[in-house]
């Protein structure tokens, strides 16, 4: 583990989560954004760590989230339902091949 990714983990705030789900255990993952000194962090299960962003939008522009095609769940603890909503449907249309 990455030094700077093991600080966001320890000491940084976990803003969003998401869970995705594949056809099989190994295709199951989860990829995060945090809060950690004034700059964003994208954090994945398989140990990369995208940043620091200036924004929490910025942040979610990451390319990374262009690649979910499976059907996943986002959960955080200082955003509002509608935000998450929002945030769901803008990475689905991203997602999108025929986008």
């Amino acid at each position: 583990m990455k030094n700077i990714e093991k600080q966001v983990l320890e000491e940084g705030k976990e803003v969003l989560n998401v869970l995705y789900e594949g056809d099989c255990p190994e295709s199951a993952g989860w990829l995060g954004i945090s809060l950690y000194k004034d700059k964003y962090y994208v954090l994945t299960d398989f140990e990369e760590t995208y940043g620091p962003f200036e924004s929490f939008e910025k942040a979610l522009a990451c390319e990374i989230f262009e690649h979910i095609r499976v059907p996943f769940e986002l959960s955080s603890a200082t955003l509002i339902n509608m935000k998450l909503n929002h945030i769901k449907l803008i990475m689905q249309l991203r997602s999108n091949p025929n986008n």
